[in-house]
């Protein structure tokens, strides 16, 4: 693995063993010189960079913590640059500051990203951090980004099942919620106007329904609104 090392013959695979044998406690300076140099090699590959971000996370613990704290951070966006699974690298991220104690960090961090940044999958996983501080937290970062695109569905079926899981449910909200993702979605799907009439027709208000119909068969192209028209007429027998 030396050899290989030296005449840069290591593929990705090897590279990972020869720092799994090197990072071991007491080894962190050549394990970071080496998972640096990995990153040289192989600059999109995602263990690499939670392990260096591992390291100087753990640098940071046992420093003073700012200049530390600016080294994870540098990492953390030289890594966002050349990744492609982002929300897997941020995830590890805040995997690892949670363990050092550094979850409230993490987590601004994060507010930071989405507040500067144009990512769809990164506001699915805030909405899932800012799940602990409850509804109310929720539902502002939820009307902050709910309009903006890029869209993720699941970002408004994880603010759906919050919503819905509340002792009280606003009908007014999870409405909301049904005609965003309707409207952003909609166009290529039966299902989620058959879920949200289903919906109202068990919790929400019957004199929706026939809106709803109207605006399903306005956005579905002719293929499926033959099949909405039938399902529906499947429900209702």
């Amino acid at each position: 693995l030396d050899f290989g090392k030296e005449k840069n013959l290591l593929n990705k695979e090897e590279w990972e063993f020869l720092l799994k044998l090197k990072h071991v406690e007491g080894n962190e300076d050549e394990t970071n010189s080496l998972v640096e140099e990995a990153i040289k090699c192989f600059p999109g590959h995602l263990n690499f960079w939670t392990l260096k971000l591992s390291l100087d996370i753990s640098e940071a613990n046992k420093g003073d913590g700012k200049s530390g704290s600016k080294k994870y951070e540098k990492t953390l966006r030289s890594g966002m640059e050349v990744v492609d699974e982002k929300e897997m690298l941020w995830s590890s991220f805040i995997q690892l500051m949670n363990k050092a104690g550094k979850s409230e960090e993490a987590y601004v961090e994060l507010q930071h990203a989405v507040d500067t940044g144009n990512s769809g999958e990164l506001r699915v996983l805030l909405l899932e951090r800012t799940r602990e501080k409850g509804i109310d937290a929720c539902r502002q970062l939820y009307s902050k980004y709910c309009k903006i695109p890029p869209y993720q569905e699941k970002f408004y079926r994880i603010m759906l099942d919050m919503e819905l899981e509340e002792t009280k449910v606003s009908k007014k909200n999870v409405r909301g919620i049904y005609s965003s993702i309707a409207d952003h979605f909609g166009a290529n799907s039966v299902d989620i106007w058959l879920e949200w009439i289903k919906w109202e027709q068990n919790s929400g208000s019957v004199m929706e329904i026939a809106s709803i119909g109207c605006k399903a068969e306005a956005a579905l192209p002719s293929d499926l609104k033959k099949k909405f028209t039938t399902l529906r007429q499947l429900d209702s027998e």
